[in-house]
């Protein structure tokens, strides 16, 4: 596993897929991804699990998020910046 660092918040990575965040006491928050597509196709979403709390919502083109409120809409923030940059990454690589 690798970590990745966003605005002082350690990641931790499997792959291109963040399972975790680290907090700063050491403890291990898990991180759970649940991928909705509208029946029409046209709505994307990844609902976003922390703990096994639902802490909101991050669009599928990674461009806007929605928390449930400031504290989750800041670790969401953080968490798709981390998406980008591992999306982008995984382009380098395989082209």
């Amino acid at each position: 596993m690798k970590q990745i660092i966003i605005n002082e918040k350690c990641f931790l990575i499997n792959g291109n897929k963040i399972i975790g965040q680290i907090l700063k006491n050491g403890k291990i928050c898990v991180i759970k991804f649940i991928n909705y597509i509208s029946s029409d196709g046209k709505l994307n979403k990844y609902y976003i699990r922390r703990e096994g709390y639902l802490i909101g919502w991050i669009n599928g083109d990674l461009t806007e998020c929605k928390g449930k409120d400031l504290i989750n809409q800041d670790i969401l923030s953080d968490i798709m910046h981390a998406m980008n940059i591992l999306k982008n990454a995984s382009r380098e690589l395989c082209c």
